[in-house]
């Protein structure tokens, strides 16, 4: 059976999810159901993502409106150079970096 480009990018898409929950819940204990996975999650979903700088365009859209590429890379960098946090973990992260002395 051959798939259409939309049943492709969904199968990516929810596969993609799964691998995003399934994060979170190996990182952080936290359950959070595939279709509820957000990659600009608010402080209030518990959970937010440490991205290295040159990966941080595999966050810049919604989930729902990826290309496969996107859910293919956010899955290949998952673990690597995309971790989920809690969101103090990541403030105060921010905090350190805005806070440091800067070389001139």
């Amino acid at each position: 059976m051959v798939l259409t480009s939309n049943e492709k990018r969904a199968f990516f898409r929810q596969q993609c999810r799964e691998a995003l929950a399934a994060h979170i819940y190996d990182r952080l204990g936290l359950v959070v159901a595939p279709c509820q996975v957000r990659l600009q999650p608010s402080a209030g979903d518990g959970y937010a993502w440490s991205v290295t700088e040159s990966k941080k365009s595999l966050l810049q859209s919604n989930l729902g409106s990826g290309s496969v590429g996107l859910y293919r890379s956010i899955r290949e960098e998952l673990g690597r150079s995309l971790e989920a946090v809690t969101p103090q973990t990541l403030l105060v992260a921010q905090l350190e970096r805005d806070h440091l002395p800067r070389e001139e």
